[in-house]
């Protein structure tokens, strides 16, 4: 199947008049054989987009199948929705094709959801050429409420007051660019080394969302990697680290906490650009269950609690036509992509003695020096953070107004500050 761009171009409507043209196939429409499955082994291939599911916005389920039928096969495979063991919605498909016998198939289903909120498992379906029925993969329907079968269940929430992402882009990954905006590759950088990531993100809703956001490096078993569980042997350390302390976002820069203030309008879609962005620690993980970069965000009026974030879900709404159909496969990041750590890089110690600062008047400009390149600084004006810009290995620079008073902490790395200090130009 070819590959569709991100670069898609669409008129974003409101969720309501958008859920009225997707063509999910009607139930009453569909015969399902829920006392033969079929003998295709179904698992769950790449879950990094996280376990947000919304009414009226779209889910991404990727599966690895294969083909235990003994003889190739022509079948039209499709997600579908089940609950208390019964068929509640089929998503669409890209109709028949031929699967060898002993083979493996990878599918990837856009899901567009218009289901009530509840509990539901996502399972895949298939019909076979010349079948009027569908089947099941794999499995009896009876077992799909089973606790061995909690990977394929999703909680669907009626709303989610956060934006969605259509496309997550490392800018300085080397190689080509398909490669780079592919979900199967994985990029490493070195703790403190700086690299920028790109989003587009989409208020799919008709009201304004508004509150801060911020990029984190997260390793969560259950929440990226369903179906899977840690084993003797395994490292089962898990985190969340933000990566936007010292970053700016379309060059703004980060509040002292990390985080950007941010505001969608109804149906707004814009690009951001996460600059300097940074790993602040290094974790082993011993090669199993990468962890992922994805976005965070805090609706304005809830308290700075872990529990209060919200993964930015991801938007597929590109995948299909003006008309509701599905156009084609995917095979680009959303909302997430998967990382690892290089080896720890040796630091070179911010040493204060050689720290020097330097005003040129004409310029309005402060010029640190001895500002070693894996340490960091944050300018404070009026409790918010001002952007600092790096000349070179060991020289920053910042503007300052006339009356003004900043504080100025340096940092070894990520979370140790060294010393602050006040400036009055």
């Amino acid at each position: 199947m070819k590959r569709i761009s991100l670069l898609v171009c669409y008129v974003l409507i409101s969720c309501l008049s958008f859920a009225q043209t997707i063509k999910n196939e009607s139930i009453d429409n569909i015969s399902i054989d829920y006392d033969n499955p079929a003998s295709l082994i179904p698992s769950l291939q790449v879950t990094s987009f996280g376990n947000v599911a919304v009414r009226y916005q779209t889910k991404v389920i990727s599966l690895l199948v294969y083909n235990g039928e003994g003889k190739e096969i022509e079948c039209d495979m499709r997600m579908a929705a089940f609950k208390g063991g019964k068929i509640v919605e089929l998503y669409q498909g890209y109709g028949y094709q031929k699967l060898a016998n002993g083979r493996n198939a990878e599918p990837f289903f856009p899901c567009y959801i218009t289901l009530p909120a509840g509990e539901y498992s996502f399972y895949p379906v298939v019909k076979m050429k010349g079948e009027k029925a569908w089947r099941i993969m794999g499995t009896f329907s009876s077992e799909l409420d089973q606790p061995y079968m909690d990977s394929w269940k999703l909680n669907v929430l009626d709303s989610y007051d956060a934006p969605s992402s259509s496309s997550m882009i490392q800018l300085d990954a080397p190689g080509d660019q398909n490669a780079i905006k592919s979900m199967y590759t994985v990029f490493g950088y070195k703790v403190n080394e700086s690299f920028r990531m790109q989003m587009t993100l989409h208020n799919t809703q008709s009201k304004v969302l508004s509150g801060r956001i911020k990029l984190v490096n997260k390793r969560d078993l259950k929440m990226f990697w369903r179906g899977c569980e840690y084993v003797p042997g395994d490292c089962s350390d898990e985190w969340t680290d933000c990566i936007t302390y010292f970053a700016n976002l379309n060059g703004i820069q980060a509040d002292i906490d990390g985080t950007f203030r941010v505001r969608f309008n109804a149906g707004e879609e814009r690009v951001c650009v996460f600059s300097n962005c940074q790993f602040p620690n290094y974790h082993d993980y011993n090669n199993r269950y990468a962890p992922n970069i994805v976005a965070m965000f805090l609706p304005d009026g809830k308290t700075d609690a872990p529990e209060n974030w919200l993964l930015v879900n991801e938007n597929a709404e590109f995948c299909y036509d003006s008309t509701g159909m599905l156009v084609d496969e995917v095979e680009y990041a959303l909302n997430s992509q998967a990382c690892y750590y290089k080896e720890a890089i040796s630091i070179m110690p911010l040493e204060l003695n050689k720290v020097d600062l330097k005003l040129n008047k004409l310029q309005s400009k402060i010029i640190l020096s001895g500002i070693t390149l894996y340490s960091n600084l944050k300018v404070i004006n009026n409790g918010q953070s001002i952007p600092c810009q790096r000349m070179d290995e060991s020289n920053v620079t910042f503007n300052v107004e006339k009356g003004n008073v900043y504080t100025v902490q340096l940092y070894n790395d990520k979370y140790s500050e060294v010393k602050n200090f006040k400036l009055k130009f």
